[in-house]
């Protein structure tokens, strides 16, 4: 069994790693960029952009891979005592000094974006994770909780989901919960999260990719990509390779009584448009 997608269109950035869909609307980031972007999931003409770092980064990749915040992860928060109408938080990968760091972008009442953004300190949360390398890549709430995904390479090949208290979080000092997974892998290369999101039953849903990379630095030949589930015990319930070995970075449903779920893409390449892709899960993963 695989997974079709099909690519609904192409995106102004090269390098989507984050996904939110909260309406029409479809939030991206991209983890060579300082920006949020906003799409239309209906009007392809239609973006804006929204600072999350001041600066420029150089043109040239190797100066910016080096100098980039390396945003991986977005999340939607709900409601907050001192954020009514909830928000985006944008999450660094954590794989340098330089890439911890969060951006939280408030929604006003009318569902629009806020511009007065925050930043988040994010050292004293990653500093302590068990982890030999750090690679934050999904992030997802769950409850009250804060679920960062750390990511596995061929060094380093296990997975792991990161439970934050979500409040404790946002003030930049909770203690973690760490629960470790060993994905499957494709010719030798291990699959590691890449983003998830919690389904209406409470499971979760994963994607993952096998990138042929030693370190959270380096970038590497994407073998495959996968999709799977958690159950509500925790357990590794169900997985199953995407048909085209497309690098799925981020992964979002729309709303409603038949939800669809679409993904974006890296293709580690400033000269390929990241893709927006519709995924068709198997029968009877959402039931």
């Amino acid at each position: 069994m695989s997974i079709a997608v099909h690519q609904h269109r192409a995106l102004s950035v090269s390098a989507a790693s984050g996904l939110v869909i909260e309406g029409d609307a479809l939030y991206v980031i991209a983890d060579d960029g300082l920006h949020l972007h906003a799409y239309s999931l209906h009007d392809a003409a239609y973006e804006k952009r929204l600072r999350l770092c001041e600066g420029e980064l150089p043109a040239n990749q190797k100066a910016r891979k080096k100098l980039k915040p390396d945003f991986e992860a977005l999340v939607r928060v709900p409601a907050q005592p001192d954020l009514p109408h909830g928000g985006l938080l944008a999450l660094g990968s954590g794989s340098k000094a330089n890439r911890r760091q969060g951006v939280l972008v408030p929604f006003h009442a009318d569902g629009t974006l806020n511009e007065h953004t925050r930043k988040l300190d994010l050292t004293a949360l990653y500093d302590p994770l068990p982890f030999c390398d750090t690679n934050i890549e999904g992030a997802f709430i769950l409850d009250d909780q804060l679920v960062l995904m750390q990511r596995g390479n061929n060094t380093y090949p296990q997975s792991a989901l990161v439970y934050f208290p979500l409040r404790a979080a946002l003030q930049g000092h909770a203690a973690a919960t760490v629960v470790s997974y060993t994905l499957h892998s494709i010719s030798g290369i291990p699959l590691g999260f890449s983003d998830g999101t919690v389904l209406a039953n409470g499971q979760i849903l994963f994607s993952a990719v096998a990138e042929n990379t030693d370190n959270s630095v380096n970038d590497g030949v994407c073998a495959g990509a996968a999709l799977g589930i958690i159950n509500t015990q925790g357990e590794l319930a169900q997985w199953a390779l995407l048909a085209q070995p497309h690098k799925i970075e981020g992964i979002a449903f729309t709303a409603g009584d038949a939800p669809k779920l679409f993904a974006v893409t890296d293709a580690d390449d400033p000269q390929i448009p990241a893709g927006l892709f519709e995924v068709h899960l198997p029968a009877g993963w959402l039931a």
